[in-house]
C-alpha cells in the first residue's frame, strides 16, 4: 500500500481511539475539505478546512488538539494557522 493510504489509516485509528475513549465532540480539520469530510463522516464528527478563521472558532474551547502531520516533530512548529490560541496542554 502507498504511504498516503497508510497515513489515512493512522488518522482513522486516532479518530477511532478518541471515540472509544468517550470523546463526544470530534472535529476534523484538513487542508483538503474533502478529506476532512470523509474522516468526519466515518467517525460521526464535524469537519472544516484548516484555515485560521474556521479553526479559531473551535480551537480555543478544545480539550485536545491532535496534530496528525509531520509538522511539529521538531517540538517548535505547528501546522495550525498563525495566531490560533489553544488551552494549555491541549496540543498532542
Amino acid at each position: 500500500r502507498g504511504d498516503l493510504a497508510h497515513f489515512a489509516d493512522q488518522i482513522g485509528a486516532v479518530c477511532a481511539g478518541l471515540r472509544k475513549a468517550g470523546v463526544a465532540d470530534l472535529r476534523v480539520f484538513n487542508r483538503s475539505e474533502e478529506k476532512a469530510a470523509d474522516l468526519a463522516s466515518a467517525f460521526g464528527g464535524v469537519f472544516g478546512p484548516l484555515t485560521a478563521e474556521h479553526v479559531a472558532d473551535h480551537a480555543a474551547s478544545a480539550d485536545l488538539v491532535v496534530n496528525a502531520t509531520s509538522v511539529g516533530l521538531d517540538g517548535k512548529s505547528t501546522p495550525l494557522p498563525a495566531g490560533i490560541k489553544l488551552r494549555e496542554g491541549a496540543l498532542a
